[in-house]
């Protein structure tokens, strides 16, 4: 039985082995060991290589993810330019429309917490990964 394994010196030297995907592991005149331990290290190349194709399941997170941040976004923009409106009228010492004071009131603190919770969506994604 042959003393090669996959990180073995031996299978370094010997082998002349094509590190990215999608080209052919070269083995000349080598014993069985070697050729076994080979096609071992092949297969774990191809399956990590799957494995980094994201399937139907891994979209649709990314989806929703995405939606909730172009919510944040939009309340932010819409919050931030209904508080400068508000700061404008009162440096021209007049009045702003009432529902400027409102979205202003209103959008930024749900910007802040839609922010949290793609903070802690993100946190989550990595535990689990």
């Amino acid at each position: 039985m042959s003393a090669c394994c996959l990180g073995s010196p031996a299978l370094r030297q010997d082998t002349a082995l094509a590190a990215t995907a999608g080209e052919v592991f070269k083995i000349k005149e080598y014993p069985l060991g070697a050729y076994s331990c080979a096609r071992a290290f092949l297969y774990a190349v191809s399956v990590m290589e799957a494995s980094k194709i994201p399937g139907p399941s891994a979209a649709a997170p990314q989806r929703g993810r995405s939606a909730l941040m172009l919510a944040a976004v939009s309340c932010t923009a819409l919050g931030l330019a209904s508080l400068i409106a508000v700061l404008v009228g009162a440096w021209l010492q007049g009045s702003a429309w009432p529902g400027f004071v409102y979205a202003a009131f209103l959008l930024l603190p749900l910007a802040f917490l839609l922010m949290v919770a793609l903070v802690i969506g993100a946190v989550i994604t990595r535990r689990r990964s």
